[in-house]
């Protein structure tokens, strides 16, 4: 195991050399999981986290360090010392799915860890815009009643910029309105094959993970070192729910968190939903989509070597 030591930091926040020469060897030990949204990434995280031999950055989806618009303000040396606290551990990992999206995250990420592994976890577009819109109207931040309505929408919000409006930047979403547009995954993965090599990055699929995930937990830890082996217990994580009141679920966002704090709010919101239950995607609605995303799905195919044929099933 690699060891950190704990008088990494110099005085005013200057890194001494000693540390700075520890962090630049960390880079190979390093891996992000970039993506994309609603794809299991908090799963990975959990079963990341778990791993002794594996140190994991706290405020999954939070500090978004390497975006350019989104997420925390911390130094550089804050950010280290989150993901690069003193311990004993093999291998340091942050996972934060706006690292996929934001067009400014791959080159910054590079700059500071330029040998560092990258993990992306796909899904079938469709299916990920769908699940994103149960998401945010789950969590009060959508108000469009329907699905349809809100692709319909997507322009004008873009135009608007309603994400800032909507100050979702505390939660990673730079893509979270543009349910769509984060979907077209090619020019995304496009910025990562620019700056590691094809070694260096690790595509999956959410079928896979769902169908045997062991067996695509063990690839991951094989993929950035540790112990294939160690053996976790597998279950849910982020679960789906269904809401009752989409303009509910929006007013105790906007109203009542900052009225009565996160506590209630978030009590709240869990009296308008039911566990295990969510909103069923149109056919129709989702054969539109397909068609409209099969360039983008073709052109990630070859860029991945995954066979993605079953996204383009009807």
């Amino acid at each position: 195991m690699l060891r950190i030591a704990s008088s990494g930091i110099g005085s005013g926040g200057e890194m001494r050399n000693e540390s700075a020469k520890v962090f630049m060897a960390m880079s190979e030990q390093t891996f992000f999981v970039v993506g994309t949204a609603k794809a299991g990434t908090s799963s990975l995280y959990e079963y990341l986290g778990a791993h002794p031999e594996v140190h994991m950055c706290p405020h999954k989806d939070v500090v978004c360090y390497f975006c350019r618009d989104w997420g925390l303000a911390v130094t550089e040396e804050k950010y280290r010392e989150w993901l690069l606290p003193p311990g004993d551990y093999k291998v340091a990992g942050d996972v934060c799915h706006a690292y996929m999206t934001d067009e400014a995250a791959a080159s910054n990420m590079h700059r500071m860890f330029p040998d560092a592994k990258i993990i992306m976890i796909l899904r079938n577009p469709a299916d990920r815009a769908f699940s994103m819109y149960n998401w945010l109207i789950a969590n009060g931040y959508e108000f469009v009643p329907t699905f349809e309505q809100a692709l319909k929408e997507e322009g004008l919000r873009i135009a608007r910029n309603i994400r800032k409006d909507h100050r979702l930047l505390q939660h990673g979403g730079t893509a979270d309105y543009l349910y769509f547009h984060s979907g077209l995954y090619a020019d995304q993965i496009a910025r990562y094959q620019q700056f590691y090599a094809a070694d260096r990055i690790l595509f999956l699929k959410f079928d896979d993970l769902c169908a045997d995930t062991e067996k695509v937990v063990r690839q991951v830890y094989s993929f950035i070192g540790v112990d294939p082996d160690f053996k976790q217990k597998i279950e849910i994580h982020n679960e789906k729910r269904a809401v009752r009141s989409v303009r509910f679920q929006y007013f105790v966002r906007r109203a009542a968190f900052p009225f009565f704090g996160p506590r209630v709010g978030a009590f709240l919101l869990w009296l308008n939903t039911k566990n295990g239950r969510s909103l069923k995607l149109p056919p129709q609605t989702r054969a539109r989509l397909i068609e409209q995303y099969r360039p983008d799905i073709e052109k990630t195919a070859d860029m991945t070597g995954l066979d993605l044929s079953d996204w383009l099933a009807s």
